[in-house]
């Protein structure tokens, strides 16, 4: 029979804070709902909405099916130490695409391609509606007038 020691852990661990995790877990949702979260990771929305209100925290399972959905590490999400990306992880995954969003994208854009007579090449105009659905991920919001206007503009002299 071995015997153990017990030596102590060279890792200190923080205690949970659940206001912070909740505060982090908005943070990686964005403009997410509980409803499409529970869509991608099978969380009850009722559960997604007591870690957002800071009632309740996640088991490890969940937690790591909130970062892969949400495309933050799970060391951030938990500690909010860095890194906020998982590694290798782009800010927004083909699985992460808010069709809703990219729909309102493209109609807006097309419709300023059209009452300006832009005509572009459908890569030209794919890469100009990325990104502007791009700056709408990141920034949670949609482009304001004026931006969407210059992005038009600078796209009409290609």
């Amino acid at each position: 029979m071995t015997r153990q020691t017990s030596k102590p852990a060279s890792v200190r661990v923080s205690t949970w804070n659940s206001d912070a995790f909740s505060d982090r877990l908005k943070q990686a949702m964005g403009k997410r709902t509980a409803y499409s979260i529970e869509q991608e990771t099978g969380i009850a929305q009722s559960l997604v909405r007591k870690y957002l209100s800071g009632a309740s925290t996640p088991g490890t399972d969940k937690l790591v099916a909130l970062a892969a959905a949400t495309g933050v590490s799970v060391e951030w999400l938990a500690t909010g130490r860095e890194p906020v990306r998982a590694v290798g992880q782009a800010a927004a995954t083909s699985s992460e695409v808010d069709l809703e969003r990219l729909e309102e994208v493209i109609a807006k854009t097309r419709a300023k391609f059209k009452e300006r007579n832009i005509n572009l090449t459908p890569q030209a105009e794919a890469r100009v509606i990325c990104l502007i659905y791009d700056f709408y991920v990141r920034q949670g919001a949609p482009m304001d007038a004026a931006s969407l206007e210059n992005v038009i503009e600078l796209a009409a002299f290609r």
